[in-house]
């Protein structure tokens, strides 16, 4: 699986990484850049369908949803989206003659909600919702494949708070593998974190997953042409917060010209002093925010 955005790319990506023949075909599908990810878990009985939870996924769209932290109850969209995500899914699960668990993927740009995927199953995601809620999903589920009506449950699982769920890797010990992230799963684990507000969740979850977050300290910013337009209000909350910022040669010059100071720090092929590098081996950064 690959994310291709030119004539160019395709052809590589189909000369080194597939085998394709008529009897082995490539599925390409049009991809949705810059949209907001959405997972639905449910459970049906074969007549009604109870949502367990929408989850909205924090990385950008691409990355795979094993990859991703994500956020429910979700924090981006409006009521009258998640409401058309709520009749979608339930649609769809009466079409499909859901009884017991499913998963369904879908996206939101530009208002538009976008079915991806819908898959007749339990996901990863079914003990984060069940742990978050409090509702056994799997338990119900598996009753209602046994049978039993799901009457006594409301349509849609409400909670309290906000719950996090956020991946772990394995770098150190996965060697050579590409650490930037896009539609194929690298995650070896998972941790969770659950509060009254996304910001405690999320802290809670990182903290789960051994990572710390500074709260003082210097940031250092590497941010893709593609995304710069997207990152000046990022880089004002930080100072704002009481950080200070070193950057690459293009991203402080994007700063600059939306009046945010930061630092010039060389990249490693730049070939000048200092470097990101040695900034890091002399341990002056706290944080390292790097979108490719």
């Amino acid at each position: 699986m690959e994310i291709v955005h030119n004539d160019k790319q395709l052809k590589k990506y189909l000369r080194l990484e597939t085998h394709a023949t008529p009897k082995r075909p490539v599925l390409v599908d049009k991809f949705l850049e810059g949209a907001i990810e959405l997972d639905v878990d449910l459970i049906s009985d074969g007549k009604k369908v109870v949502i367990g939870a929408i989850m909205e996924q924090i990385e950008m769209a691409g990355v795979h949803s094993g990859d991703s932290a994500c956020v429910m109850p979700p924090q981006s969209i409006s009521k009258k989206l998640e409401d058309e995500v709520i009749k979608i899914s339930k649609k769809v699960a009466k079409e499909m003659r859901i009884v017991g668990a499913a998963n369904l993927q879908l996206a939101i740009k530009d208002s538009n909600v976008f079915l991806l995927e819908a898959n007749p199953r339990a996901s990863r995601t079914l003990p984060f919702v069940s742990k978050s809620t409090g509702y056994p999903l799997a338990r119900l589920a598996v009753r209602a494949m046994l049978g039993q009506k799901l009457n006594q449950l409301p349509e849609l699982i409400k909670m309290k708070g906000a719950s996090v769920k956020v991946p772990t890797f394995s770098w150190l010990k996965i060697t050579g593998l590409d650490t930037v992230l896009g539609p194929e799963m690298k995650s070896t684990g998972e941790a969770m974190g659950h509060g009254p507000t996304f910001g405690t969740a999320y802290l809670k979850a990182m903290k789960g997953g051994n990572k710390t977050i500074p709260t003082t300290g210097t940031v250092f910013l590497s941010v893709s042409n593609k995304l710069k337009l997207e990152f000046g209000d990022v880089a004002q909350e930080l100072i704002d917060l009481g950080f200070n910022l070193i950057a690459t040669k293009g991203t402080a010059a994007h700063l600059r010209r939306k009046g945010i100071d930061s630092k010039v720090i060389w990249r490693i092929s730049d070939r000048k002093q200092p470097d990101i590098l040695s900034v890091m081996r002399n341990k002056k950064v706290d944080l390292i925010i790097n979108l490719p």
